[in-house]
């Protein structure tokens, strides 16, 4: 890394000396190491002048502690002295990614809710039905006629 300002110290957890010594490959966790190369190199084969990397990714840094971070991350390539270089802005989604499985959980429970509701209403209106139905014949009964309906 050629420049890393103090928001990535705080990402990675590392320090502005140990980010300059480091290979981006060092912030990418082990299972995605062979798509992020691949990745990286379609970038530089085909790059746009500035993109989303994580529109559809699932992206995580990996911190100096080990634990991985999800993070979206932008990409802009630039000349650096007569040279192409990366500039990669990184964002903690940590909170967001937590709402969106809260609002997923919540759109299940909705679901198994309706559903709960739309049962027990049929119950109800058969059970409804049953019971009128019980009530005309014991009327029919008492009344002496087998037509529920009189």
């Amino acid at each position: 890394m050629l420049i890393a300002n103090q928001a990535a110290e705080a990402l990675t957890g590392y320090s502005h000396e140990e980010l300059h010594a480091l290979s981006i490959e060092a912030l990418v966790p082990h299972a995605a190491s062979v798509q992020h190369s691949a990745h990286r190199r379609r970038f530089m084969g085909e790059p746009a002048p500035r993109r989303p990397m994580s529109t559809s990714l699932e992206i995580t840094l990996l911190r100096k502690d080990g634990t991985e971070l999800p993070v979206d991350i932008s990409l802009s390539l630039i000349e650096l002295d007569d040279n192409d270089a990366v500039v990669a802005a990184a964002r903690d989604v940590s909170e967001q990614r937590a709402i969106q499985r809260a609002l997923q959980e919540h759109r299940r429970l909705l679901v198994i809710a309706n559903e709960r509701d739309r049962v027990a209403n049929k119950i109800r209106a058969n059970t409804i039905h049953r019971v009128f139905g019980i009530g005309l014949s014991l009327q029919a009964a008492s009344l002496g006629t087998d037509d529920p309906g009189m």
